[in-house]
Parts: C-alpha cells; sequence; structure tokens
C-alpha cells in the first residue's frame, strides 16, 4: 500500500519552529484595505496538461535579467519577551511571532508556568493558563491595537483539541473550544478579514479523506461559531493556508492529495488548489487547480496585494522521501484576479541545492509591482536564507543570492525593502530585527 502523507513535513526541529511563525501568511503579512481592488493581472494563456517543466529540467530563465543587488543588513533585536532569569532555552513552546498594526508581537506558551502569553515587548501583556497539555500550533491575529484573537491547537486525551482565546484591556480570556478526532491534523491557518479573523483546518470526514473547513471569528463570540466546508467534496483536501485580500476577504490554499501505484512514488502527490472566501469565510467562486497533474507538492504560501497575487511551493520528485524534509525545488506562480495562473510555473531554485523549511514572499505592496521570495537552504549543517525577485506575472527578475545577513530566518511582515525577521535570544527568548533589503 502507498504511504499516505497528508500532514506538515517539518525536517528538522528548527524547520517545526519556522512552520509556526507568520509570514506574509500568511505566511505572508495580511494587507486588508477594503479601499482597494485587486488589478487584473496580463492575460496569459493557461498552462494545460504537460506544459508545466519537469523537475528534472534546469531552468535558469532570469539568471541573467538583472545583475545580483547587494545583500540585506540586518538592524539592531527587539525583544518580545524576557526570559525572567529562567535560563532554560525550551520555555518559549511555540512561539508565533505575528505582525499586527504596531509592529510585531508574539504568542507563545511559557513552559515555566503552563500559561499561554502574549506579548510585544519585554513585558507580558496579557496570560491565561493553559494546564500541562502541549500545544502543537499557535496563531495570533490583531483584529485592533486593542483587540488580538489567539488560537491553539493541541493534543489531549486522543483528541484534537482548538481553542480560542481574545485579549482585551490587558486580560487574555477564553472564547470556545473544539474537539475533533484524535487522527485530525495538529495544525492551523489563520488571517486578518473585515470585520474579523478566519481560522482554517482539515479534518478527517471518512476513512482516507479529508476536508478543508473555515470559521469566522469576531472575538465577540460566546460560542463556537458556524463551521464552513471550503474544499471541493471530490478532494482529499489537507494542509490549508490563507491571505488576506484587499477588499476584506481572503484566499484558502490547500492540497488535493491523489493515491498513486506503488510503481511510480511511495507516497501521494497533489495537486494545490485555490479559492476565493468572502468576509464571512463562504467561499466565492469555484475551487481552482493551479496545478496541472499530481506530483509530490507541500509547504505552499501564498502573498495577496492590489496590484500582485503570488503562490509558491516545494516540489519533489517522484518516490523522494527526502523531498518531504529537506531537498525538492521552489516554485512560484503569478495568479490574476480569478485566481487562475497567468503563465506556468518558474522554479527558483536550481537541482543541485536543497530547500528546507518554509517559503516567505514579501513586496512593497503594490508599488513596484514585483515580489521577493525568500526560502532556506541546507548547507551541510548550516541554513542559509536565500532570496530572489519574481516580477508581477511571476517571471524571474534575477539570480537567486544567498542573504546571510538572515542566518536562516524569514521575512514575517514588512515591505519588501525592510521586511521583520525573527530574532532568538541566547536562552530561546522570541524577538524581532528590522533588515534592509536594496531592491
Amino acid at each position: 500500500m502507498p504511504l499516505k502523507f497528508h500532514r506538515s513535513y517539518p525536517p528538522t526541529a528548527f524547520g517545526a519552529l519556522l512552520s509556526v511563525l507568520m509570514i506574509a501568511h500568511g505566511a505572508t503579512a495580511c494587507r486588508c484595505n477594503a479601499s482597494q481592488t485587486p488589478t487584473r493581472a496580463p492575460t496569459q494563456p493557461q498552462p494545460r496538461p504537460g506544459e508545466e517543466p519537469e523537475f528534472e529540467t534546469p531552468d535558469d530563465a532570469g539568471s541573467d535579467a538583472r545583475a545580483a543587488l547587494p545583500p540585506c543588513t540586518l538592524g539592531a533585536r527587539t525583544p518580545l519577551a524576557s526570559n525572567v532569569g529562567d535560563a532554560a532555552t525550551d520555555r518559549f513552546e511555540t512561539p508565533s511571532i505575528e505582525w499586527g498594526s504596531r509592529g510585531a508581537f508574539v504568542a507563545f506558551v511559557d513552559r515555566a508556568s503552563a500559561r499561554l502569553q502574549v506579548a510585544r515587548s519585554s513585558d507580558v501583556l496579557s496570560s491565561v493558563a493553559l494546564g500541562r497539555e502541549t500545544v502543537s500550533a499557535l496563531r495570533a491575529i490583531e483584529l485592533s491595537p486593542e483587540r488580538s484573537l489567539v488560537f491553539s491547537v493541541s493534543a489531549v486525551d486522543r483528541a484534537r483539541w482548538q481553542r480560542a482565546f481574545v485579549t482585551e484591556g490587558g486580560a487574555l480570556r477564553p472564547l470556545a473550544a473544539r474537539r475533533g478526532a484524535a487522527d485530525d491534523a495538529l495544525n492551523l491557518a489563520a488571517c486578518a478579514v473585515r470585520g474579523g479573523a478566519l481560522i482554517a483546518w482539515d479534518e478527517a470526514v471518512s476513512e482516507g479523506r479529508s476536508a478543508v473547513r473555515v470559521q469566522r471569528w469576531t472575538g465577540a463570540e460566546r460560542a463556537e461559531p458556524t463551521t464552513i466546508t471550503v474544499s471541493a467534496p471530490e478532494h482529499d483536501a489537507s494542509d490549508p493556508v490563507l491571505a488576506a485580500l484587499p477588499d476584506g476577504g481572503a484566499v484558502v490554499a490547500y492540497l488535493a492529495l491523489q493515491e498513486v501505484e506503488v510503481e511510480i512514488a511511495n507516497q501521494s502527490a497533489a495537486d494545490i488548489v485555490v479559492r476565493a472566501l468572502g468576509p464571512d469565510g463562504a467561499p466565492r467562486g469555484e475551487p481552482i487547480v493551479l496545478t496541472p497533474r499530481p506530483k509530490t507538492r507541500f509547504g505552499v504560501t501564498l502573498h495577496m496585494t492590489s496590484t500582485g497575487r503570488w503562490a509558491a511551493w516545494r516540489l519533489a520528485s517522484d518516490s523522494d522521501h527526502e523531498g518531504l524534509g529537506d531537498g525538492g525545488r521552489v516554485a512560484v506562480v503569478a495568479l490574476g484576479d480569478d485566481l487562475r495562473p497567468v503563465r506556468t510555473p518558474e522554479y527558483l531554485t536550481e537541482l543541485d541545492v536543497v530547500p528546507a523549511g518554509r517559503i516567505a514572499i514579501v513586496s512593497e505592496g503594490g508599488a513596484d509591482g514585483r515580489a521577493d521570495v525568500y526560502w532556506t537552504e541546507r548547507r551541510g549543517e548550516d541554513l542559509v536564507t536565500v532570496r530572489r525577485s519574481v516580477g508581477r506575472d511571476g517571471a524571474l527578475l534575477g539570480p537567486a543570492r544567498d542573504e546571510p545577513a538572515l542566518a536562516g530566518q524569514l521575512p514575517i511582515g514588512g515591505p519588501a525593502s525592510e521586511p521583520t525577521v525573527a530574532s532568538w535570544g541566547p536562552a530561546g527568548e522570541p524577538g524581532v530585527a528590522r533588515a534592509r533589503c536594496p531592491r
């Protein structure tokens, strides 16, 4: 029987830590300006089966289009939480550094006190007791300078527990809890939308099949809000990500898994599907399949602005176990305002490098019509940050370049010229630093 990898694929403990940080979360930063209307990307022929370049095909497109720019430099570190005299490096569990209207803030579990805490500086803003359960995923979304939502996922008593909290007036209080099946994924995506926030996750609906669910939260709930299924019924859907649209809605992307024969591959292949959602989480239009045929894909990232939309992911060759951790290639594609690809995907990496962990995309918010894609590569024992620019249509604008100052970290938000990255203290204390990246 073929093995089926439905869930997350952290290559190392470091990669697992990175997977909870927000980027351009989305993975890009949520930019929700209802006064801006997306501009349709240039019309291009749509991909057809067989048009996507094969995994083995080298792609040097754009490598000579522009000389390499000077590397990024990194400013001073700003702590987001203090160690309070505790030298334990594992005190800060599942830290989730997020981007808000007043800059970065962090949510984390303080293992020493077993409390969920939210902080914007070395002083804790608010906290609540969690008990001794182990939190596997944590997301915080700012609704306003005075109110944030925090979502946690943990496994307790052979069940998946999803909890929601709200910060108000310096207090962190619980809103609701949801109990799921023990074999449901311990992951969660979240993004701010007009008037609230959306969260997305995948859960089993039958043996060997999952669906992506969405809820809308405002912070005023007294009970769990309505759950909406946003994946297509025919899809075995997993690993959703969310990104805000400038009109106040959002886009969800997920993997549509398909079983393949053992002789072809040793895990399930997947297509990447995107779908527009309203501010209430209800689907707007039909799901769009970005990819022309199932292959081993994972680590999807979205970035949406008023003038450009991009999706990126990792692609592994068939029968490549290593591709589910370190390895594979980084691909990017630009989307039109109908979410269909405007051209075939481009590969940002060559065959002789080893990408690891997630991907991040940042831009100037539409000012120059292009974006910077960041990823990390394994170089022996080191993890190196790499950057490459793409145009509004997804075309490569120059060669990939190492960013040694970022030391294996990826942007969590801010403009492409001055992105903010996570920066950890000597005992694992979460903090941030602002980079300056010539474009």
